[in-house]
């Protein structure tokens, strides 16, 4: 997610909410990984005025069936096991 901040002092505060997946909850960029749809609100206070603004973005979370009709339909699916020993 990014915004962009026009007027002002060029002196803000940024805040992102919920935090919760959010990779960057302070800054005018970060990338959020909900698991579920969430509204994220954004607040942006200019430090030298006091003056606030918000806004709300609304990522939709949608869930991706898979439908196993025969063998030739199926993903694949490769999972790693290691094996750690110590070297001593």
């Amino acid at each position: 997610m990014v915004i962009n901040i026009s007027g002002g002092s060029g002196n803000f505060d940024i805040q992102w909410s919920p935090t919760t997946g959010v990779s960057n909850p302070k800054s005018r960029e970060t990338l959020a990984y909900p698991k579920t749809t969430t509204i994220y609100t954004v607040t942006v206070t200019d430090n030298l005025t006091g003056a606030n603004t918000e806004h709300q973005i609304p990522i939709v979370v949608k869930e991706k069936t898979i439908n196993a009709r025969n063998n030739t339909d199926r993903p694949n699916i490769n999972i790693g096991c290691y094996n750690r020993k110590s070297m001593v």
